[in-house]
Protein backbone atom coordinates (compact mmCIF):
# COMPACT_ATOMS: atom_id res chain seq x y z
CA UNK A 1 0.00 0.00 0.00
CA UNK A 2 2.93 2.42 0.77
CA UNK A 3 4.42 1.43 -2.57
CA UNK A 4 1.08 2.71 -3.98
CA UNK A 5 0.87 5.74 -2.23
CA UNK A 6 4.11 7.11 -3.49
CA UNK A 7 3.64 5.98 -6.96
CA UNK A 8 0.41 8.19 -6.83
CA UNK A 9 2.38 11.02 -5.71
CA UNK A 10 5.16 10.72 -8.26
CA UNK A 11 2.26 10.62 -11.16
CA UNK A 12 0.65 13.58 -9.51
CA UNK A 13 3.85 15.45 -9.67
CA UNK A 14 4.73 14.86 -12.96
CA UNK A 15 1.54 16.01 -14.17
CA UNK A 16 1.78 19.11 -12.35
CA UNK A 17 5.14 19.84 -13.52
CA UNK A 18 4.14 19.00 -17.25
CA UNK A 19 1.44 20.95 -16.96
CA UNK A 20 3.03 24.06 -15.90
CA UNK A 21 5.66 23.33 -18.37
CA UNK A 22 3.68 23.40 -21.26
CA UNK A 23 1.53 26.57 -19.86
CA UNK A 24 4.52 28.45 -19.60
CA UNK A 25 5.70 27.68 -22.98
CA UNK A 26 2.41 28.14 -24.56
CA UNK A 27 2.42 31.72 -22.87
CA UNK A 28 5.99 32.03 -23.71
CA UNK A 29 4.63 31.76 -27.85
CA UNK A 30 1.56 34.06 -27.44
CA UNK A 31 4.29 36.63 -26.11
CA UNK A 32 6.82 36.18 -29.13
CA UNK A 33 3.83 35.80 -32.07
CA UNK A 34 1.98 39.12 -30.41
Amino acid sequence: MKSYTSDLNQLDACYYVNRCFIGCLHLHLLMCMG
